[in-house]
C-alpha cells in the first residue's frame, strides 16, 4: 500500500514538473534573468549571446497628401533580436528614447521554445489547459476585463498579414494561437502556438 502511494506521489510530481531542459518563466515575467521594461540590449547579449537576427519594428501611417491623393509612410520605431534556435524574440523600442533608456518591450516565445510558465503551460498546450490553470475568461469582454480573449491582425491588407487569437492574463502574459478568431468556435481546442511577455 505504501509503495502504491509513493508511486502515485512521484507520478504527480513528474507531471507537475517542467520537462528536462525547459526554462521556467519566473512569475510569468522573468526569463533567464531578463525582464520586460528593465533589461537592455547588453543584458540580452550577455545572457543569450550574439547569434541573433536583427529586424526592424515598423509603424505604417495612412495619410491624404495635399493634392488629395491617398498615401502612406512608415516609421522605424525599434528593432527585434530573433534567436531562432532558441525560439525566442526580444523587441526593443528606440523611438524618443536615449540609448541608456532603451529596454526590452516584449519577449515572444515561438512554438519550439523550450519554456514553461509559472503555472505549467508551454507551447503546444491547448487553451483549455490555459483556462484550467489560469482561470475563466471574460468572453464577452464587456468591460475589457482581464483575463479576456480577442483577435488581432498585424500588417493589415499586406502580403505579410498575420492573424492571431489571443488570451491575455494580467498585463504581462499572453497565450497566442495562429489564425483568426471565430466567435462560434470552441476555444478550448485551440493550440497555444506562442507565449508573449509584455
Amino acid at each position: 500500500m505504501l509503495i502504491k502511494q509513493l508511486l502515485k506521489f512521484f507520478l504527480l510530481l513528474l507531471c507537475a514538473s517542467p520537462a528536462i531542459g525547459q526554462t521556467v518563466i519566473q512569475g510569468d515575467s522573468v526569463f533567464q534573468g531578463l525582464q520586460v521594461g528593465k533589461s537592455t540590449l547588453n543584458d540580452v547579449r550577455r545572457v543569450m549571446g550574439n547569434g541573433y537576427k536583427k529586424g526592424e519594428m515598423i509603424r505604417r501611417f495612412h495619410v491624404k497628401w495635399s493634392d488629395d491623393r491617398p498615401g502612406s509612410y512608415q516609421v522605424v520605431y525599434g528593432y527585434t533580436l530573433a534567436y531562432k534556435r532558441a525560439g525566442v524574440e526580444f523587441a526593443i523600442e528606440t523611438e524618443n528614447k536615449p540609448k541608456d533608456q532603451q529596454s526590452i518591450t516584449s519577449i515572444k516565445f515561438r512554438s519550439k521554445a523550450s519554456i514553461v510558465t509559472s503555472k505549467g503551460i508551454y507551447p503546444s498546450n491547448t487553451f483549455a489547459d490555459v483556462i484550467n490553470r489560469y482561470g475563466p475568461l471574460d468572453t464577452a469582454r464587456s468591460n475589457r476585463n482581464i483575463p479576456y480573449v480577442y483577435g488581432w491582425r498585424i500588417d493589415r491588407g499586406q502580403k505579410t498579414e498575420k492573424r492571431y487569437t489571443i488570451i491575455q492574463y494580467t498585463k504581462g502574459i499572453r497565450f497566442v494561437s495562429y489564425g483568426s478568431r471565430n466567435e462560434a468556435e470552441n476555444l478550448n481546442i485551440r493550440r497555444v502556438d506562442e507565449i508573449w511577455l509584455d
